[in-house]
């Protein structure tokens, strides 16, 4: 039983390796494959998530300062799209933090009531954390924004 649980563990947590990133020194495949409890997962999905959680605030951050940037008093039509477009990016951010709870919630069905619950939801909440990271530093990388 615990082969199988572990296996399932390892089949659910697959896609969240995808996103790896190769900045940090944390290995969430070595993490997983080494865990010989349900603690042991636990703490590698929460390491995974913490990192994750870490690089999107960085982008999140880093976005914000690009587009106030574009603020300028002296250029009002300017300065009205990028407070428009602050607004958009918050209110997108925080739907996007219910979809990510709601959604990593529902996944984590597939273990409902046992051991594995948390770790499923917590790999899930990684891996759109990282999705989202990628998504708002495609923003970042384009040249300023210019209104």
């Amino acid at each position: 039983m615990k082969k199988s649980l572990r296996l399932l563990m390892f089949l659910l947590i697959i896609p969240f390796f995808i996103f790896a990133d190769s900045e940090t020194e944390f290995d969430v495949a070595k993490c997983y494959d080494s865990a010989s409890s349900n603690d042991a997962l636990n703490a590698c999905a929460s390491e995974d998530y913490a990192l994750a959680d870490q690089k999107l605030n960085q982008v999140y951050t880093k976005l914000i300062e690009q587009i106030k940037g574009n603020i300028n008093p002296d250029a009002i039509e300017q300065s009205d799209a990028a407070i428009e477009t602050l607004n958009r990016l918050i209110a997108s951010e925080k739907a996007w933090i219910l979809y990510r709870d709601t959604q990593c919630n529902f996944e984590g069905t597939v273990m409902i009531g046992g051991e594995g619950e948390s770790v499923v939801i917590t790999g899930c909440l990684s891996r759109l954390t990282k999705e989202r990271a990628k998504i708002l530093e495609e923003s970042i990388i384009q040249p300023k924004i210019e209104y």
